[in-house]
């Protein structure tokens, strides 16, 4: 009875650790990179995180990092402290809310119109209409300077001196295409671990490390004022930040941090907007 009884309970154990098996390939993986999509809402402020740069917040809500440092009269190298809030809207997109609370103010208005047309008064109707249109025109006014504020400033801004070339950061399997619309904000590169990966053009380093969710150990380098790369899911990280960096240099090693595979994702953002790396790259 006792062979018997230990064949059954073998069985069972068996049984037990394939079903924990089946269960655990049923589950989803983790998307290596949190994507956004391009119709992200951009809060009006965000609070700096313990690792967060000007650079990784820009990054995470696709802004440009020169804007987050006019909006917030941050200069090079744009230090900023844990738990500092930032301003992530330009001074003229508040526009938007004002409009919101004049709509309330001009219902609260037509609230009192029964009284009015209970006295039977034309004159009363009358200078309703005349207080309802400066209030349109006031609304227009402020859309228009918002507007041309913005212009002057995308006008001050330097040219984008891209470099002249692109090279490619790492070889292996290209295993994930640039897709704004579905979220992917850049390609994946498949390889070994610990195979080099390299800048694809001369910079600085403006980031390295590992506190953007969903990226794992990070670098992202500076090119010019318009154009940034990142190079995500490292295993180790060769440069700092403040480095000036060769085209082709090393950089890093290839790994699988914050992914499910080794790999490096690999983006390019001009005036932080995503754009297609092999649009670029030679």
């Amino acid at each position: 009875m006792s062979g018997v009884r230990g064949k059954f309970l073998l069985r069972t154990a068996l049984l037990g650790a394939v079903g924990v098996a089946l269960v655990a390939c049923a589950e989803p993986s983790l998307p290596p990179v949190i994507n956004k999509t391009p119709n992200r809402v951009i809060p009006v402020s965000a609070v700096a995180r313990v690792d967060d740069s000007i650079y990784t917040i820009a990054w995470r809500y696709g802004l440009d990092y020169q804007d987050i440092a006019e909006w917030n009269q941050l200069i090079r190298p744009y230090r900023i402290r844990k738990g500092q809030r930032l301003r992530l809207l330009a001074p003229g997109a508040k526009a938007p809310a004002r409009t919101t609370q004049k709509t309330k103010v001009k219902k609260t208005v037509q609230v009192a119109k029964p009284p009015a047309r209970a006295a039977g008064s034309k004159t009363a109707k009358t200078t309703k209409t005349a207080k309802a249109k400066p209030q349109k025109t006031t609304t227009k006014t402020t859309a228009k300077t918002a507007t041309k504020t913005k212009t002057q400033t995308q006008k001050a801004r330097p040219a984008a001196g891209a470099p002249k070339r692109w090279r490619w950061p790492a070889q292996g399997e290209l295993v994930g295409k640039f897709s704004r619309s579905g979220g992917q904000n850049g390609i994946r590169i498949a390889g070994k671990a610990g195979s080099p990966v390299r800048a694809t053009a001369a910079g600085e380093v403006v980031y390295a490390g590992d506190g953007l969710r969903g990226y794992g150990n990070l670098i992202i380098i500076e090119h010019s004022p318009a154009y940034l790369s990142a190079y995500a899911h490292n295993r180790k990280l060769l440069v700092r930040e403040g480095a000036r960096i060769k085209s082709g240099q090393r950089i890093a090693q290839m790994g699988d941090s914050g992914a499910d595979r080794v790999m490096l994702h690999f983006e390019i953002r001009r005036r932080g907007k995503p754009v297609d790396p092999l649009k670029f790259l030679k």
